[in-house]
Formats: structure tokens, C-alpha cells, sequence
């Protein structure tokens, strides 16, 4: 998965736009961006690399501008798992 990971994002050079978070508590917000994200996919476990990879290959075959919003998807999953 790490190779077809490193090939997709090095290929499809996705721009790096900030992604904010808002926790349901007032005045939480969070920020990162999606070369932050692809960082965390590319560092994360073999078995989540290959979670990720299945999804983008499905996002891939059906609509692949659909990648931004799965990319957001993994920033809010971050967010809610480590703050």
C-alpha cells in the first residue's frame, strides 16, 4: 500500500489547502493542512495504509474529485482521535 500511496499522491499533486476542524465545544477549532495529512496516512500502520489505499482506488474508479472530500474526512478523524 505504502508504494501505491507514494506513487497517487506524488502523481495526483493535490493542493495544499488548509482543512479546519470545529469540535462541537465552542471556540474549538482546529487547522491543518493536507500535506499534513498525507504525512499522517504515510506514517500511519501497514493495515490503515491499506484501508486508505482501497478507498482512494474506489475514489479513484468512481470520482476522483471526490479525493478532497475523503482527505477532509481523515483530517476530522484525526482531530476527534488525538484532541
Amino acid at each position: 500500500a505504502q508504494k501505491y500511496l507514494t506513487t497517487y499522491f506524488s502523481e495526483r499533486d493535490l493542493p495544499n489547502r488548509m482543512i479546519e476542524v470545529q469540535e462541537s465545544a465552542p471556540f474549538k477549532l482546529h487547522i491543518i493542512d493536507v500535506e499534513t495529512v498525507i504525512r499522517l496516512i504515510m506514517t500511519s500502520p501497514a493495515r490503515e495504509q491499506e484501508q486508505v489505499a482501497s478507498m482512494i482506488r474506489k475514489i479513484e474508479w468512481e470520482n476522483p474529485s471526490a479525493i478532497h472530500g475523503f482527505i477532509d474526512h481523515l483530517a476530522r478523524c484525526y482531530i476527534a482521535t488525538h484532541f
